[in-house]
Parts: structure tokens; sequence; C-alpha cells
């Protein structure tokens, strides 16, 4: 009766773990999570997309982060960044940048997508017949399940015109 009891309760906390983790047994885990960081930042004209795969390369980044100028909100970057919880021994964090040459062009981040191991990511453009002559530079942040995941395409699109043939950069991610 024991050895029921203890296999009872520890398939009762197996399967409560799996919950936790937002897998149910057999099920694969899922090849990104969006990481909520501010979309538009005067700060991220300071580096350029990449991709992080280490601790010891994210806690360079955030030093080198906290010693440069131009952020307007810096804080709210960092502790996005933080709240993240990143697990490096199985996921990279991918930082994905954009630059416009007028601060009234509307940029969004299309929901990723896998496709063939690469994770597919879409910047969407929209520009206006008339803009203003400030810049404006933007930021995406997903953690990447390096089992699932080789790379990140980062394709952009312009609204109303056809999509490219190639994606613009390619960021490998190394698997474990």
């Amino acid at each position: 009766m024991k050895f029921v009891m203890k296999f009872v309760m520890l398939s009762v906390l197996g399967v409560a773990a799996m919950g936790a983790f937002g897998l149910a047994p057999g099920q694969e885990p899922k090849a990104f999570r969006l990481i909520d960081i501010p979309a538009r930042e005067h700060g991220y004209g300071n580096f350029k997309s990449r991709v992080i795969v280490s601790q010891k390369q994210f806690d360079t980044f955030v030093k080198a982060v906290q010693g440069q100028q131009g952020w307007n909100n810096r804080p709210a970057f960092l502790a996005a960044l933080t709240a993240a919880k990143m697990d490096f021994s199985k996921e990279a964090l991918v930082l994905i940048r954009q630059s416009e040459g007028s601060g009234s062009n509307r940029v969004s981040f299309a929901s990723p997508h896998l496709k063939s191991g690469k994770l597919v990511c879409t910047i969407q453009r929209e520009i206006p017949e008339i803009g203003t002559d400030d810049l404006a530079d933007y930021c995406f942040a997903l953690a990447a399940t390096r089992s699932n995941v080789t790379a990140a395409e980062v394709w952009v699109t312009r609204k109303g015109s056809a999509k490219a043939n190639k994606p613009r950069e390619v960021l490998p991610i190394m698997a474990n």
C-alpha cells in the first residue's frame, strides 16, 4: 500500500511540475517566447541585432548597456530582460533591431513561426506619405529554445510592397 501511495504522489507531483512548465506529457517545448521590452527606445541605437547564448554574454551586454548614453528608459529595458529569467542552458536571447529614418513610420513585429528549424521573424513597416525627420530605434526580444531553433531569420516588409526574396539577416543560434 505504501508503494502505491508513493507512486500516486510522485505521479501527481510530476504532472504538477509539467503543468508549471507549461508542458503536457510528450509535448515538445515551444520554439520561442516573446519578451515584453519597450518596442521603441532611443538607446537601441547603441547596439545591433544579436544572439546571447550564455549568462556571461548576458552580463557583459547588461554592463555595456548600463554605461551607454542616449537611453530614455533604460531601467524598463533591463527590468524586462531580467524578468524573463533566461535559462541559457536551454534558451538563447535574441534581440532584433530596426532603425527608421522617420519617427512617423509605424513598425510592428509579427508573431514569429518556426520553419525548418529557423525562427522566421518579420518586422512590418508602414510608411506614411509625409514623415518627420527624427530617427526612431526599435528592438524586439525573444527567448528561442536552443533544441528547436538553429537560427532567427529577420525579414522586413513594407505595407503595400512585395515581400523580399531573402531575409535581411540571419542570426545563428548555437545548440548546447
